[in-house]
């Protein structure tokens, strides 16, 4: 098998991945209760992403070997560089939520006496 047809096999197993990913993310019905209500759905996303970045770390090594400045040495760092991009994403939403919490003002206290006087 040649370099180019198994860089070629795997950017379309990436693409399934990928897309199934997303697909199983918005399509897959929530399960459980309460706070784990639908962490079926996230855990799906990550595992399928995961299988993914494994493949686009394949097609990374599979692209090194093609001549340089060629399309498909360029296209073999499209698939790590949008996982890159989404850990990046998922990292500035932990910063950002992190943040967030700190500038959140505190509830007023409670008032020191009843609103109404009460009954005699």
């Amino acid at each position: 098998m040649t370099e180019k047809r198994l860089l070629w096999i795997l950017l379309v197993l990436w693409a399934l991945a990928f897309g199934w990913s997303i697909w199983s993310l918005m399509f897959t019905a929530p399960t459980g209760d309460g706070f784990t209500r639908g962490l079926n759905r996230v855990s799906s996303f990550v595992g399928w992403q995961l299988a993914a970045a494994v493949l686009a770390f394949g097609i990374w090594l599979a692209g090194r070997h093609s001549p340089p400045r060629s399309f498909a040495r360029r296209l073999s760092k499209v698939p790590a560089s949008l996982f890159a991009l989404l850990c990046a994403v998922v990292v500035a939403l932990i910063i950002y939520a992190a943040f967030i919490k700190n500038s959140v003002p505190e509830p007023p206290p409670p008032p020191a006496k009843p609103v109404t006087a009460p009954a005699d």
